[in-house]
């Protein structure tokens, strides 16, 4: 059993780390891949919508699969390797045709300490840094808190889990097919995404004030909740392009790569956190996993977690957007005045 546990941990790091060697470059390519402010937000749109669709499938099918094999072990296996073998050839597809159309200025000189230097005093990307990593932070702990409040607040009559997801999903997905762009497209990525970030801090923080026997309250506020979140969700990715084009519009110098390599950090770091701050406020409340019920004091800790802790984390994120510079009107500047620098 030490062996298959050492096997198993040194495969999954290894997993995670190859992962986010190939992530990093992936998630950089939207914005290399047209400086188009309206073709990135199409770009990073198509990404999450076929992100969504992988999702959705792989949670159908997957333990139809397996049980289709006699032994679980077989199954998993089988299962597991074709998702491998589907994924591996679609990057190799990906990187095979996808075409990057914007590099560095030609006199640009190589140095990894000069792109940290730009890049970590650029203030849009210091702004995109701090709101993703209380994000990320933040939607860990309201996914980890969330299935303890629907197993020890709601009770089982009244909703169930999978179909309050099913209908944040599915408006989820619904949402970033059609919104990111006429948002974005009326008002700016920033103004965009500041309200719609502001709202969703203050429906998550309805989850505090709607009863928890509340079927139908519980889910029209998840379907506001889902359907402000949304358009955020292609934005950030499409607002860290135009940080690098803001990098080099500043300092002369494009670090792209730099650039979405320190917000997949923040990410990573935000998903971390945010599981061990659910931990954290649950432990200090006295809440004890192996009780049927709850005391009053662990209920209103998991009452806070999804609700009034996290919207107050949601809001950090508004402000970190204040201090963004990037507005509808410096994008279109940023645009006109490097596609002028490149035709020289």
């Amino acid at each position: 059993m030490r062996a298959k546990t050492a096997w198993a941990a040194g495969t999954y790091a290894l997993l995670m780390a190859l992962y986010s060697f190939n992530n990093t470059p992936y998630s950089s390519l939207g914005g290399v891949m047209t400086d188009d402010g309206r073709e990135r937000t199409s770009v990073a749109t198509v990404r999450f919508v076929a992100a969504t669709v992988a999702t959705i499938v792989v949670q159908v099918a997957t333990l139809p699969m397996v049980k289709m094999f006699e032994d679980p072990r077989t199954g998993w296996s089988v299962t597991v390797g074709i998702y491998a073998v589907f994924a591996a050839v679609m990057l190799v597809v990906s990187g095979c045709v996808a075409k990057e159309r914007i590099a560095p200025p030609a006199t640009q000189k190589n140095s990894i300490r000069e792109d940290l230097r730009s890049v970590f005093g650029d203030v849009p990307w210091r702004a995109m840094f701090t709101l993703t990593l209380f994000l990320f932070v933040t939607l860990a702990l309201w996914g980890s808190a969330s299935a303890y409040y629907f197993k020890y607040a709601v009770p089982e009559d009244v909703l169930d889990f999978s179909l309050f997801n099913g209908v944040g999903q599915g408006i989820t997905f619904v949402a970033v097919v059609t919104l990111p762009g006429i948002l974005s497209d009326r008002f700016g990525k920033k103004a965009t995404y500041l309200v719609c970030l502001a709202l969703t801090a203050v429906f998550t923080a309805g989850f505090y004030f709607v009863p928890a026997t509340s079927r139908y309250g519980l889910l029209v506020l998840g379907a506001l909740k889902s359907l402000a979140y949304a358009p955020t969700i292609p934005l950030l990715w499409a607002m860290m392009g135009d940080v690098a084009d803001h990098g080099e519009w500043v300092s002369g110098r494009r670090a792209t790569g730099f650039v979405f390599a320190g917000i997949v950090f923040a990410l990573k770091a935000g998903l971390g956190l945010g599981g061990a701050v659910c931990g954290w406020i649950l432990g200090a409340a006295g809440f004890d996993p192996e009780a049927a019920s709850q005391t009053a004091a662990a209920q209103q800790a998991i009452r806070l977690s999804v609700s009034l802790i996290p919207a107050a984390l949601f809001a950090v994120g508004c402000i970190a957007l204040l201090f963004y510079p990037i507005s509808k009107r410096t994008e279109r500047e940023m645009q006109l005045e490097l596609n002028a620098r490149r035709s020289k």
